[in-house]
């Protein structure tokens, strides 16, 4: 639905519209607290003074690095959670158009494995993509406005099917990426395809008009009657 290397899987943009403040990053983590300040600066000037290792140091830093991991993981399995929670296929795309990230409904759309596209352009689900086609993307989310088109990505096993995505800005950290949603539009396709056969093969005039009893539409039969 994508140059920079692919964001750690814990990273979750909080505020897609605006970039995270320097208090707070793309996960939604706020900055270092004043304790691990206060604990780097000494360690800092332990090492500049060269002296030797103190214990009572060491020992608040391996606790506050052991907090910092599990902050990490919780905040990887939220990011996994949201992901995944989406049944449409979601992908995470660089300014480049490179993938880096796929979701569960994307691997099972696009009849892949998320390690198959992580890192390769967005062409490998739309072939038919121009070579500029992250221009127009851009441009539109540097105006803080959302990008929608409609077009045909591609399954593993070459068929195709039509989509119409929904591309917003997605901040890694100082980085601003693309979060692709493709909402599958094949059975919206077949219903009007259906829809169009009736009001061919009914014998009957149909027209649609507009609140200025403007004609809008109709079937042939409608046409014929009206001559």
């Amino acid at each position: 639905m994508l140059g920079t290397p692919p964001p750690a899987r814990d990273d979750l943009g909080m505020d897609q519209k605006n970039p995270p403040s320097d208090a707070q990053d793309a996960t939604g983590t706020t900055a270092p607290r004043d304790g691990d300040e206060a604990l780097i600066a000494r360690l800092e000037q332990l090492i500049t003074a060269g002296g030797s290792a103190d214990p009572v140091l060491l020992s608040e830093l391996l606790a506050s690095l052991r907090g910092l991991q599990r902050e990490s993981e919780s905040l990887r399995l939220r990011y996994d959670s949201l992901f995944n929670a989406v049944p449409d296929p979601v992908s995470i795309i660089s300014p480049e158009g490179r993938i880096l990230d796929l979701n569960r409904a994307g691997e099972k759309a696009y009849r892949l494995p998320r390690e198959e596209l992580v890192g390769r352009l967005v062409h490998a689900i739309n072939p038919d993509l121009p070579r500029d086609h992250m221009g127009p993307v851009m441009d539109a989310l540097s105006r803080d406005e959302t990008y929608v088109v409609e077009v045909n990505n591609m399954r593993g096993d070459g068929t195709r099917f039509p989509v119409e995505v929904h591309s917003a800005s997605f901040f890694d950290g100082p980085h601003r990426n693309v979060i692709a949603v493709a909402r599958d539009l094949t059975r919206r396709r077949e219903a009007e395809l259906n829809y169009h056969a009736l009001l061919v093969a009914i014998d009957k005039g149909v027209l649609f008009q507009g609140d200025d009893g403007h004609i809008l539409s109709g079937n042939a039969a409608a046409f014929r009657i009206q001559g």
